[in-house]
């Protein structure tokens, strides 16, 4: 019995990649945080010493969103904080590849103008120490995720001693 194995498996069904990208899109879009919990903050408003973290031209930007065009909202109006959803583009990219024996979150950085990282580079020196900033689980998140499946897990493994003590008789 591979209990490794069995949460691979588990990582792959639609329920738990649902929470694993709900927590990560909660704690992006609501909170504007990365796994350490530092807000994000891009490098144009930082210089300019700017509160919230976008700069003063983005929120200019983002408020324009907030008008209708045909009763439609035409990206994401949110400024106070840094939300990596201008038209939802990235949240929608989020895939999770389950490899033999272990799983990785994977998502689109590049944007029409590059990498979502280099409007980041103060914070993240490069595209590798953003992405795995933004898109693993934090601590906290991964020990949630460990009790949510410990159920399921132990499920598995019965059904799977069942088996096997059926098979010696």
């Amino acid at each position: 019995m591979d209990v490794n194995a069995i949460i691979l498996e588990l990582l792959e069904s639609e329920k738990f990649n649902d929470w694993i990208f709900d927590k990560i899109i909660n704690r992006l879009y609501y909170r504007g945080e990365d796994i350490k919990e530092r807000k994000l903050q891009t490098d144009v408003s930082k210089l300019e010493g700017f509160d919230p973290s976008y700069a003063k031209y983005t929120i200019l930007v983002k408020e324009g969103l907030k008008k209708r065009i045909d009763g439609k909202k035409k990206g994401d109006s949110r400024t106070s904080n840094v939300t990596l959803s201008d038209q939802g583009n990235f949240y929608e990219s989020f895939a999770l590849e389950v490899r033999s024996t272990f799983a990785e979150i994977t998502a689109q950085f590049e944007k029409t103008d590059g990498h979502i990282q280099e409007n980041f580079e103060m914070s993240y020196a490069t595209e590798e120490e953003f992405e795995e900033n933004i898109l693993n689980l934090t601590d906290d998140e991964i020990n949630q995720l460990l009790d949510i499946m410990s159920n399921d897990i132990e499920s598995l493994l019965y059904v799977e001693i069942e088996k096997r003590l059926l098979q010696d008789y």
